[in-house]
């Protein structure tokens, strides 16, 4: 259901969540209404979501002459738009999530000595409406002694 506006004597149907004025168009997020000497919300447009992963890539050095665990550095996914609050949920190819469900994490793999493991990594945001957007960043984690 789309809010109406009365303008110039006629009814419109707001679909854009935009305004024109003073030669651009603005963004609304919301509608009110002054009555009874307060402001009352009408209603809340709900931006589309995307989210975004910082850095865009993740990296660990073991260090060891010997076959470790290696661990990355942390990654946090950053939603815009939605609903919040928002849920994450990160899946791991060939490298395993540290917090599947938290917006930072890390990554980790059993690394061998002077060896390399190249994974993938992606998070899927959902926001209180069940919207989702997702992003993912790649995972490099080496063991150099």
């Amino acid at each position: 259901m789309n809010p109406d506006i009365r303008v110039g004597g006629s009814w419109h149907s707001i679909t854009r969540g935009e305004l024109y004025r003073g030669g651009s168009w603005r963004t609304l997020t919301r509608g009110e209404i002054y009555k009874g000497g307060a402001w009352h919300a009408l209603f809340t447009f709900v931006l589309p979501m995307t989210a975004l992963a910082s850095p865009p890539s993740a990296f660990g050095d073991g260090g060891s002459k010997h076959g470790v665990t290696v661990t990355s550095g942390s990654v946090t996914v950053t939603p815009t738009g939605g609903l919040g609050p928002y849920t994450y949920d990160w899946t791991g190819s060939d490298v395993s999530v540290s917090f599947p469900h938290s917006a930072t994490t890390n990554f980790s793999a059993f690394v061998l000595s002077e060896a390399e493991v190249d994974g993938f990594a992606s998070c899927t945001v959902t926001d209180s409406l069940g919207v989702t957007a997702a992003t993912g960043v790649s995972v490099t984690l080496v063991n150099n002694p």
